[in-house]
């Protein structure tokens, strides 16, 4: 028994070894447009030896599905986890990678809602047989007093039809013409229900699948910033990347660069900290990366001008609202910032960033605003003299 255990164990140590000859031998002579794998698949390929296993994993992983392969050796996540810890080791960028994640994570999103908008249409057809099965049932029930125990079929007058003779095949699954006839409404009362809510869902899949595109187009080019937004957007729409800790680290000083601001800046009386982004760019990093829940958010209403956020979250201590200095202090800022800084007076939004969102495939300082909490007025020309001389320069702190 125990010799034959150690053959058993030697022909699958055999046969894995066997496979995995094969397997490389393909790869090696398969030609990328053979693979039909995308280029942001491809890219963190670039330049890394050919040798290495964690190539040969990523073509293994969900991501080669898209290709029309059905093999899959390593479970996706594990695998892109090993894939990112191969391409750090071999210099190759693991942003790159977590695109090819991100990508691969909406993609599966997309089928999923491409099936389950197929299963929709199917209950949409079937509403659409209500009718024609109420009208079945109506004739049933008609006809229930010529209908003997133990038929199979009957022939009835259809009088809303002209009195025309219908054949009827009834169900042996049913014990009597009633049951069937009273299945048969129950049938239809239900379709009917469902039609208005199946065409709802339809519309909500189609929306969902139009966000995703969008996402996924943006994924493609995206810097580390706006990566981590399109990740948490994806989130939110039921596209899951593979989990931030399965990816290579951040070092503490890649962090803490990365949370670091160096637009404007200013301090409010109170000691509160005001923001003041000075380009696209870095309107939609202060809205949508730096803001946090608590702080206040303002834009010149109607007007193109800078994001600036009022950051209580920073304050020296806790303030549930800002106090009144404070928030005219940033209402005059975003004023000033704005094309409306040669007017007396300005209006000025404010809301909560957790209302900011980024509407799909808008470009870069574009944002649309889910709740205004009110409108403050603006007075461009109460800012100091100095914060006008300084307009131009980059990263100016300021004191009110």
């Amino acid at each position: 028994g125990r010799h034959e255990e150690m053959l058993s164990l030697h022909a699958q140590q055999q046969t894995r070894a066997r496979k995995t000859r094969s397997l490389r031998r393909t790869l090696s002579s398969g030609e990328p447009n053979h693979w039909q794998i995308p280029q942001i698949i491809l890219r963190p390929l670039n330049g890394a030896p050919h040798r290495r296993m964690w190539r040969m994993m990523l073509l293994l992983t969900s991501l080669t599905r898209r290709g029309g392969r059905a093999f899959v050796a390593t479970p996706p996540r594990r695998c892109v986890s090993r894939v990112a810890r191969g391409a750090a080791a071999d210099g190759v960028d693991p942003l790159d990678v977590r695109r090819a994640a991100l990508v691969d994570a909406i993609d599966a999103a997309l089928t999923k809602e491409a099936r389950k908008a197929d299963a929709l249409r199917k209950e949409a057809k079937a509403a659409a047989d209500a009718e024609a099965m109420a009208h079945r049932a109506n004739l049933i029930f008609s006809n229930l007093y010529r209908i003997e125990d133990g038929a199979t079929q009957i022939s009835v007058e259809d009088w809303e039809n002209g009195g025309e003779v219908v054949e009827i095949t009834l169900s042996p699954k049913f014990r009597s013409a009633k049951e069937e006839a009273d299945a048969g409404f129950k049938k239809a009362r239900r379709l009917r229900r469902g039609s208005a809510v199946v065409e709802e869902l339809l519309e909500a899949s189609s929306a969902k699948s139009t966000v995703l595109e969008g996402l996924r187009g943006d994924a493609v080019d995206a810097d580390d910033d706006a990566l981590e937004m399109l990740e948490k957007r994806a989130a939110k729409k039921g596209a899951t990347v593979v989990e931030v800790e399965a990816l290579p680290k951040t070092t503490p000083v890649e962090k803490k660069k990365k949370s670091t601001w160096t637009g404007r800046t200013f301090t409010s009386p109170a000691g509160v900290p005001i923001l003041v982004g000075r380009s696209r760019k870095e309107n939609d990093r202060l809205s949508l990366v730096i803001a946090r829940d608590g702080d206040y958010w303002l834009h010149a209403r109607n007007a193109p001008g800078a994001h600036v956020l009022l950051q209580l979250s920073r304050a020296p201590r806790y303030y549930s609202e800002p106090e009144p200095d404070c928030l005219q202090m940033a209402a005059d800022l975003a004023a000033f910032y704005s094309d409306l800084r040669n007017e007396a007076r300005a209006d000025v939004t404010y809301t909560s960033p957790k209302h900011v969102t980024k509407p799909p495939r808008a470009p870069p300082g574009a944002v649309r605003l889910r709740e205004e909490l009110g409108t403050h007025v603006g007075r461009p020309d109460a800012v100091p003299d100095e914060c006008k001389e300084k307009r131009g320069e980059s990263g100016q702190v300021a004191s009110w």
